[in-house]
C-alpha cells in the first residue's frame, strides 16, 4: 500500500520559475511581478507551476477574444497598452519613487550649502518654475521653511560636525551654531 501511494504523488515542476515562464512562452504574453505570473492580454494572474495550465489559458475562449480585440485596438491606437500592478508592485515604485525624491532634495540642499545660497532661493517663483521644468521630479521640492523643518540642513551638517570635532579634540574652541 505504501508502494502505491507513492506512485500517487502529484507530478509537479516546483523548480520551473517565473522567469523561466515567461522566457518560455514570450515576454509579450507574460509578466512576473509579485511572485506571480500575469497574462499582459487578460490582465489576470496565470499559475506557473504546471506548464499545462499556461497552454490551457492560452487557447480559452477569453483570452483568443481579448487577443483579437487588443490586436486591434494596437493597429488604431499603438499606445493604448495597459498592465495591471499588483499591491507589492505599487508599493515597490511607490518606496523607488520617495527615495528618489529624498536624495534629489538632499542633494539641491547640498549644493545650495556649499555654494552658500540661502535655501529661501527656493521659494523663488522663477527658480521654482526653472525646477519644475528642468528637473526630474523638481516640482516635489519642498519648500524653504519645510526644509528646514524636516531636518535636511542637519543631516547634512552631522557628519561634518563629528569630523570637524574629531580633527580639533587637540584644540580649545568654541563653536557657535545659529538655528533659524
Amino acid at each position: 500500500l505504501s508502494r502505491f501511494i507513492a506512485l500517487q504523488r502529484n507530478k509537479t515542476a516546483v523548480n520551473i520559475g517565473l522567469e523561466q515562464r515567461v522566457k518560455e512562452f514570450g515576454q509579450d504574453k507574460f509578466y512576473a511581478e509579485g511572485g506571480l505570473l500575469w497574462c499582459k492580454t487578460c490582465n489576470e494572474p496565470v499559475d506557473h507551476v504546471r506548464r499545462q495550465t499556461i497552454t490551457d489559458h492560452l487557447g480559452t475562449k477569453k483570452h483568443t477574444e481579448r487577443a483579437n480585440k487588443q490586436q486591434h485596438e494596437a493597429t488604431n491606437d499603438p499606445t493604448s497598452s495597459k498592465r495591471q500592478s499588483t499591491i507589492t508592485g505599487c508599493i515597490e515604485q511607490s518606496t523607488a519613487a520617495t527615495a528618489a525624491k529624498d536624495t534629489l532634495v538632499m542633494e539641491l540642499v547640498e549644493a545650495f550649502m556649499a555654494a552658500n545660497i540661502p535655501l529661501e532661493k527656493v521659494d523663488n517663483p522663477t527658480m521654482r518654475s526653472f525646477m519644475q521644468k528642468n528637473l526630474k521630479g523638481g516640482g516635489g521640492i519642498p519648500q524653504a521653511n519645510t526644509l528646514r523643518e524636516l531636518q535636511w540642513c542637519e543631516k547634512l551638517f552631522a557628519p561634518f560636525l563629528i569630523s570637524y570635532s574629531f580633527a580639533c579634540l587637540s584644540h580649545k574652541m568654541i563653536l557657535i551654531i545659529k538655528h533659524i
